[in-house]
């Protein structure tokens, strides 16, 4: 039995014998695809992700991203890609060139949650291409254990202050109705926005990222108040929701001149109030390309911006706004910084709310009802 124990342990150092515990080398898959001035603003590409799979790792390039081509980035999970689906699994636009999506945890701007196998879609948003046209190359890989994925805070590391109490009776409320965090465009995460919120004198704000609403996963302190909100981005002008609930998304893949396009944003704004929130058209005369609203004015609009960050009053908002007066519409007009970051002031423009308490829903009732003044600062 000596010898016979001798001789295989011998066979195991010559020989060793595979371990079942032995890590897996990820799995990496490479889509390349080549898309012409002209095409479809949100191209589709099919990837596909094993069963067993705990993350992957999307990265993308381009040609011309210089400026020359502009690409943003999104993505589905399997399911259909019509607008409104629950397959969507967050968008990052332009601003991560690598995203992790994961079971517990995720890049800025992507959802959370188990990763169905079988063919998912990364979308392409062709915001701007070159005349000769965009390459673009996209690199997945597989993990079957989910390393973590964590924000960078790039603020100022303040103490949150402790939640005042409701107060009762009617009183005017400090607000910014538009600002961005690092789960879009922002420099900010959202505990540093909502401290720089607090010390520049805001009672409370409203996240509105590109697109997602991602921000809510994370703690944010007790003061200013704060309600979750999306900047819808269409291709043809941008709107604010305010008041969305934990894990709400409105859908913002409406071009105009697609068939359809009126119905489909009658049907976004719908499905924001179905989700008790409100729609409030941003910038809608702006100088950069796809921020002007040349969108249907929906019917339910209920607020259209007038004045952005440090500038005063665009005359030719103001235009637009009182156009919609004329026509019988009571749109209720504000004023904000849509601030990204420093040196930009977060508290130019803003709004004061006459709210029955610093609660959500009657910050949201008294925009509502059009108890809205535009301020120029915060205090």
């Amino acid at each position: 039995m000596k010898i016979a124990a001798s001789v295989l342990a011998l066979l195991s150092l010559a020989f060793p014998w595979p371990s079942a515990q032995a890590p897996q080398p990820p799995a990496t898959q490479v889509v390349r695809g080549h898309f012409d001035r002209g095409a479809a603003r949100y191209q589709y590409l099919p990837i596909e992700v094993s069963p067993g799979t705990e993350a992957i790792t999307i990265s993308y390039r381009y040609t011309g991203d210089d400026g020359s081509s502009v690409i943003d980035l999104g993505l589905f999970e399997p399911g259909p890609l019509a607008l409104g689906s629950p397959a969507f699994r967050g968008y990052s636009g332009g601003a991560q060139r690598t995203i992790t999506v994961g079971r517990n945890s995720a890049s800025p701007g992507y959802k959370t949650g188990p990763l169905p196998p079988g063919q998912w879609h990364v979308m392409l948003g062709l915001y701007r291409v070159a005349p000769a046209g965009v390459d673009v190359e996209i690199e997945i890989t597989e993990a079957r254990e989910e390393s973590s994925v964590t924000t960078d805070p790039k603020g100022p590391a303040l103490q949150p202050a402790a939640a005042p109490p409701p107060e009762k009776g009617p009183r005017w409320y400090s607000g910014g109705l538009h600002l961005h965090t690092s789960h879009s465009d922002g420099a900010l995460d959202p505990a540093a926005l909502a401290n720089a919120a607090r010390v520049a004198g805001y009672d409370f704000i409203a996240i509105t990222d590109h697109n997602n609403t991602t921000h809510t996963r994370e703690p944010l302190p007790p003061s200013p108040l704060h309600i979750a909100g999306e900047e819808v981005t269409t291709p043809a002008g941008h709107a604010n929701a305010w008041g969305l609930p934990e894990g709400a998304w409105i859908d913002f893949r409406v071009s105009p001149n697609e068939p359809g396009a009126a119905e489909q944003i009658n049907s976004l704004v719908a499905a924001v109030h179905r989700a008790g929130a409100l729609f409030s058209i941003s910038h809608p005369v702006d100088n950069c390309a796809g921020c002007s609203w040349d969108q249907l004015i929906p019917d339910g609009i209920d607020a259209v911006e007038i004045w952005q960050n440090e500038k005063s009053p665009r005359g030719a908002e103001v235009a637009f706004w009182d156009r919609l007066l004329r026509a019988g519409r009571h749109v209720t007009a504000i004023g904000v910084s849509d601030w990204h970051r420093s040196p930009a002031r977060m508290d130019r423009a803003a709004v004061r709310v006459l709210a029955d308490s610093l609660t959500e829903r009657a910050v949201i009732d008294g925009i509502r009802r059009g108890h809205v003044v535009v301020m120029r600062d915060a205090t």
